[in-house]
């Protein structure tokens, strides 16, 4: 009886087993495609800057967010000293003079109120990528190494054997770790309220798309120098837009956007709320795989075309890219 009844609904668990796995990797899915959708960003006539500057104006952004002490992780006091300033030297406090990322460090479990619910690791470290999920404020972030994320910066991301960890630095000296699969922290203090006001000021964030050139039909150009710039900034384009894998006959075959915020990045190129990307310049999104190497391949492109479903009839986007 008991086999008889497996057999007939045998179906049943299959779609339960089908539905679960969809959402556990709907995060890395829909994280990852936002790098290329935002590679064909509008064109703005902007200075050549060095890469120095770039670099620096970057961390001027973080700046804020440092000073805010979002994770509350609060500079000591400055104790006034009566001895003479060549004598400060000899009273250095290691932890606190201690390399940012030390890699030879003693990293701890994190007590912040994060998750890590993806990695994605590259041939080259630079490149590689985590999905981190604030549990208080019940939302999903994509770092990668090197970044400074809310006033912490992302020194590695790791696999071993099955599990993911990402390393991070709070400063002085607090060196921890998150792990694949383990539950998120307590800690944090005023986080929430923070990552609010953070979240907030990234969706009223107005970017200047008035230069954004539309050649006709479905064709638009766009500046390398701006792309370079917008994809340093996956915070901002992560606000404009939800993205989640697209399914048919259980597989995956693209990437469904949706929720697009007037005057957005997406907007401005064309996509509309609903579209599926299944393509660009024919590379096939089915893994998080082949969605890094398309990556790393599409950065140096002159020309992008992206095929999209759009209320079930296939359409062809393309978008000339200008130094």
């Amino acid at each position: 009886m008991i086999e008889r009844l497996f057999r007939t609904y045998f179906w049943v668990l299959t779609f339960v087993f089908m539905t679960c796995t969809s959402y556990f990797t709907a995060d890395m899915f829909s994280t990852l495609v936002r790098l290329f959708v935002a590679a064909p960003t509008p064109y703005v006539e902007t200075p050549k800057v060095t890469n120095h500057a770039a670099y620096s104006k970057l961390r001027a952004q973080f700046a804020i967010l440092n000073k805010g002490n979002l994770f509350d992780t609060k500079n000591q006091p400055v104790v006034a000293s009566k001895e003479p300033p060549k004598k400060r030297e000899t009273k250095t406090d290691a932890s606190k003079t201690a390399s940012s990322c030390d890699p030879n460090g003693q990293y701890q479990r994190s007590s912040l109120p994060l998750q890590l619910k993806g990695t994605v690791i590259a041939s080259d470290p630079s490149y590689s990528l985590a999905v981190i999920y604030d549990a208080r404020r019940r939302k999903r972030f994509v770092v990668r190494v090197g970044e400074t994320f809310f006033g912490i910066k992302i020194c590695r991301v790791e696999r071993d054997k099955n599990k993911g960890y990402v390393k991070i630095d709070r400063g002085q000296g607090r060196l921890e770790y998150l792990e694949l699969g383990a539950a998120a922290g307590r800690g944090g203090g005023s986080y929430r309220r923070k990552l609010y006001r953070h979240y907030r000021k990234l969706r009223n964030t107005k970017l200047d798309l008035s230069k954004v050139r539309k050649l006709g039909g479905n064709r638009f150009r766009i500046s390398r120098n701006f792309i370079n710039q917008m994809t340093g900034r996956l915070d901002i384009l992560a606000s404009q837009a939800a993205i989640v894998p697209y399914f048919q006959k259980g597989r995956s075959v693209g990437f469904r956007i949706y929720n697009i915020r007037k005057g957005s990045v997406y907007q401005k190129l064309g996509i509309k709320s609903g579209d599926v990307i299944k393509r660009i310049n024919g590379y096939e999104f089915t893994s998080p795989q082949k969605a890094l190497e398309a990556y790393s391949n599409l950065t140096s492109a002159g020309n992008l075309s992206v095929e999209v479903m759009r209320k079930g009839k296939a359409k062809n986007l393309s978008y000339e890219v200008k130094d």
